[in-house]
């Protein structure tokens, strides 16, 4: 996932080893999922949102910005509940 890297959800969950990186790779696997679910995101979209590119067919370069920080913060948010 390009959005969330397994180390960054580690330091928001405050893990410091690496004992728990496969349990942690999976819950971050499902939020991502549980919060594209919610916010009804086709599988087109979702691959304009986890890539890198600025601008898509389906969003503006400002849309894009302000969708990845909101589907950011609901996966970590999410991310967190689960673990």
């Amino acid at each position: 996932m390009t959005l969330i890297s397994l180390d960054e959800a580690k330091k928001y969950l405050r893990v410091d080893s690496a004992d728990e990186d496969a349990v942690i790779s999976s819950l971050l696997s499902a939020a991502a999922r549980l919060c594209i679910d919610v916010a009804r995101l086709n599988e087109d979209q979702w691959a304009d949102i986890d890539s890198t590119g600025t601008e898509s067919d389906h969003y503006s370069a400002a849309d894009l910005q302000a969708v990845r920080e909101t589907m950011r913060v609901a996966i970590l948010y999410t991310l967190g509940y689960l673990y």
